[in-house]
């Protein structure tokens, strides 16, 4: 879980600061089952790095993040390549619309 995505805010400051800079920019989008997701985070992270994700900051990271990407690329369109992987199904996407994206990702209703 990449936690700077969590932030609009703050992803749009990088981005623009990258393309203001000349950067081709790629969003990789890696989709996992959450619950698989959440068993990685709580036992297996947390035990090697004795760093705790509470359950509810990593739901909020997922919902934020997701949201994030659409809004990203729905504002810098083609100066954005946005690639999704989904692990659920195996499938790799290049350089899809948020449209797109928001039909294969769902939302997450918190239902765990």
């Amino acid at each position: 879980m990449d936690s700077n995505f969590s932030s609009f805010e703050l992803a749009n400051r990088n981005i623009k600061s990258l393309i203001k800079r000349g950067y081709n920019i790629e969003i990789y989008y890696i989709y996992d089952d959450l619950k698989k997701c959440f068993f990685y985070i709580l036992k297996k992270r947390e035990t090697i790095t004795k760093r705790v994700v509470p359950e509810d900051v990593f739901f909020n990271s997922v919902v934020k993040s997701r949201e994030t990407v659409i809004k990203i690329k729905k504002e810098y369109k083609e100066n954005i390549t946005l690639n999704l992987i989904d692990k659920t199904t195996k499938l790799e996407y290049s350089d899809i619309s948020f449209s797109k994206f928001e039909e294969i990702i769902p939302i997450f209703k918190g239902e765990f």
